[in-house]
């Protein structure tokens, strides 16, 4: 629905930004142009609000201050973020070359001449030196400059195959564990830490099994004792008294310690344990849909069509309560949700989307008024007032997310075009 609100906004917005200027906006923007020279604003970007408000909020911000950009280069203000000339590539394009041939030894030292040179072709034009040395380094990768990654040292990789060495042996119940004794280590040996949790995990895992490790190490084989009391819990989510193994993962705790036995791994392997010997037994982590199941996901989408229910969220919940009633366990809102949605745009041939109500229609409209009268800065800053005044008059159905600022934005363009 967000995407559907997102999509139409974008549309009425393009046609915004090309609607026609008059000869008086014209006059509006290259006052404030001149204004922005003289220093009375610090950017053009912080002319655009009041810019914007002396032009009845005809045009979008974005639209504004193109146009503004605009006016300040044929003032002659040199103007940011223009599409680069062929005369600019050309000169990024040879130093580029240059950084690859190995004439610079690296982008920054190749920027200062690069930059000095642009400046000559193209004088009325400028850019940071963020954005040349961006767009020199994206042609130099173009041309064949290696990529620089977070090398390996040798004092690191002796670190990290003797800690392999010993997940491989089974010193370590699991990767993240010899990845922290890794990382205690460097700090020991005065090295910092430069590489991220995710590529020290990886790199032990790839040295540990080369050495012959196998993940399933990681589980070993519970004693005689305990793997009986685990059966026991994986009988009892086969008979669906748990959601899931990791719900039954706490009793099973419980029941291991009177027994004298204590469980030394993850708990999450414990669950895992418990998933498998419920499947062994005929579990099914997600149950299949079945015809009676998908006439009752119809049956809803054609509830929430008629509008019996105000939001797909509370069709969603009240389609899981049905089909948890009628024994589908194991179920998700989000799946719900997922195959309530696809049902209903298979049905009708559209996404299913809010539907106002005529009371909610008028207070937007008031609102939407009262922003293209300027008594608010913005749609934005409008629709926090506005969501008060539905809350008061019992209108909540739309108070989610952004949903009253886009609908006024509409609302206030839609009103705007026909007077």
């Amino acid at each position: 629905m967000v995407s559907v609100v997102k999509r139409n906004l974008t549309t009425e917005s393009r046609r915004l930004v090309h609607e026609p200027w008059t000869s008086a906006e014209l006059g509006i923007l290259r006052r404030f142009a001149r204004a922005v020279i003289a220093g009375r604003y610090s950017t053009a970007a912080a002319a655009v609000p009041r810019c914007q408000a002396a032009l009845a909020g005809r045009h979008t911000k974005h639209s504004i201050t193109a146009r503004l950009h605009r006016c300040l280069h044929e003032l002659g203000q040199p103007v940011l973020n223009l599409r680069w000339s062929p005369e600019e590539k050309a000169v990024v394009d040879r130093f580029a070359r240059a950084v690859v041939r190995g004439e610079y030894p690296n982008v920054g030292e190749a920027l200062p001449n690069c930059q000095r040179e642009r400046r000559r072709v193209a004088p009325t034009i400028e850019r940071t030196d963020v954005a040349v040395a961006w767009e020199l380094l994206c042609r130099a990768y173009g041309h064949g400059l290696a990529r620089r990654k977070h090398l390996w040292t040798d004092d690191e990789l002796r670190l990290l195959k003797r800690h392999a060495r010993a997940l491989a042996d089974g010193k370590y119940a699991d990767i993240t564990t010899a990845a922290r004794h890794y990382k205690a280590a460097l700090e020991r040996a005065g090295l910092a830490v430069r590489q991220k949790d995710g590529s020290i995990c990886a790199r032990i895992s790839a040295l540990a099994r080369a050495m012959g490790y196998v993940s399933s190490k990681v589980i070993p084989c519970p004693e005689p004792k305990e793997r009986r009391i685990i059966a026991g819990f994986s009988r009892a989510l086969a008979r669906g008294k748990y959601f899931a193994g990791r719900r039954a993962v706490l009793d099973c705790l419980h029941a291991l310690g009177p027994a004298g036995l204590k469980w030394t791994q993850r708990e999450d392997a414990l669950a895992t344990l418990i998933n498998t010997g419920a499947r062994r037994l005929g579990w099914k982590a997600y149950g299949r849909w079945n015809e009676k199941d998908k006439a009752t996901v119809r049956r809803h989408a054609r509830a929430l069509a008629a509008g019996r229910y105000p939001t797909m969220i509370a069709a969603s919940r009240a389609c899981l309560k049905s089909l948890e009633d009628s024994g589908h366990k194991n179920l998700q809102e989000m799946n719900v949700r997922w195959r309530l949605s696809r049902c209903f745009a298979a049905t009708y041939g559209r996404r299913w989307q809010h539907t106002w109500k005529p009371e909610e229609l008028r207070i937007l409209d008031r609102f939407a008024r009262a922003c293209i009268l300027g008594r608010y800065e913005s749609a934005s800053a409008a629709a926090g007032d506005c969501a008060l005044a539905l809350k008061r008059a019992g209108l909540s159905e739309h108070l989610r997310g952004g949903s009253v600022k886009w609908k006024l934005i509409r609302r206030a363009h839609r009103i705007r075009s026909t007077t």
